[in-house]
């Protein structure tokens, strides 16, 4: 039986906060698509292309994960006043907090030296700092330097990186994937590093020596071959263990490492309604349905 709070209870200031994502395993939003050779698709912006993970979707991620926490179902109080009650419930009513889609933030690409790089763009920068300032009351973000989108075949990390650095594959070059770009230093990049790295939590495996950015083009180019493709092979149904006729498939997956982030916004509730959302977004949660598999799960980090 879920404990009753009192209706005296002191209101919360409410918040807009930005809302770190960084994937423990590989990753599957599906869009329910196929497309050339992949047969089960990642959810892509139709605009850009780049990976993303549709609100709705995160909220019923946020709900499963409450229900699990609390081993209550969604006439549970606590679930009511995070998500509002269900079409199916007693009390149907709306949410206190709204979510947007998680954005691409940081992509993991394999790298000819050091493993991998967390690799961003001028774009996904720019919107991050729009989206902080706007949606999120945050202004307090570093510039980003067009210079950095001006040529590309050259990439740009933190000055105050490791020398040499660890993902030159030669004095001043990096292979990322298939592309061989050159490595400039950019000392204005250090504070983004130190402002991600805060924001993001230590599940960004030593992001300030692995951060580069990229042209536009080259981030759009990475997005497309920098996910996992994992076979499958779907099984008779009868129980005898075999592969069944035309059964072989495919997903498309985001890696392990990859960082998207959304914008959480809570209106004034009472203060033990806000607490359990915080506590809400310190648990690992499971995105798609691969949970069996060991797939899907992410690691949320509110900033601080």
């Amino acid at each position: 039986m879920a404990k009753e709070r009192s209706s005296e209870q002191i209101i919360g200031r409410g918040f807009s906060k930005l809302l770190f994502f960084t994937a423990l395993t590989p990753i599957h939003p599906g869009s329910g698509e196929s497309f050339s050779l992949v047969d089960l698709c990642i959810q892509r912006e139709k605009t850009t292309g780049f990976p993303f993970i549709q609100s709705t979707g995160l909220k019923g991620v946020m709900r499963d994960s409450a229900r699990r926490l609390w081993k209550a179902g969604d006439d549970d109080e606590r679930i009511r006043h995070l998500f509002g009650g269900s079409v199916s419930t007693t009390n149907p009513a709306t949410g206190s907090f709204t979510i947007s889609d998680a954005r691409l933030l940081l992509l993991p690409v394999r790298s000819l030296s050091g493993l991998f790089a967390y690799v961003t763009c001028h774009y996904v920068l720019n919107r991050l700092k729009r989206d902080a300032k706007l949606l999120a009351g945050i202004d307090s973000l570093p510039e980003v330097n067009p210079n950095w989108n001006r040529d590309p075949t050259k990439t740009f990390f933190p000055e105050n990186s490791l020398s040499p650095h660890p993902l030159a594959a030669t004095d001043s070059q990096a292979v990322l994937e298939d592309l061989l770009l050159g490595l400039n230093s950019d000392p204005e990049l250090a504070r983004w590093a130190e402002v991600l790295e805060n924001w993001i939590g230590s599940e960004a495996y030593q992001l300030p020596n692995r951060f580069l950015v990229v042209h536009d083009d080259v981030f759009s180019h990475l997005s497309e071959v920098a996910t996992a493709v994992h076979h499958r092979n779907r099984l008779e149904t009868d129980g005898s263990k075999q592969v069944a006729t035309g059964g072989l498939f495919n997903q498309e997956f985001l890696c392990e490492y990859t960082v998207m982030y959304t914008v959480l916004r809570q209106e004034p509730v009472p203060a033990e309604v806000q607490n359990d959302l915080i506590e809400l977004c310190r648990r690992v949660w499971q995105v798609g349905a691969n949970e069996t598999t060991g797939k899907g799960f992410i690691q949320p980090c509110l900033q601080p």
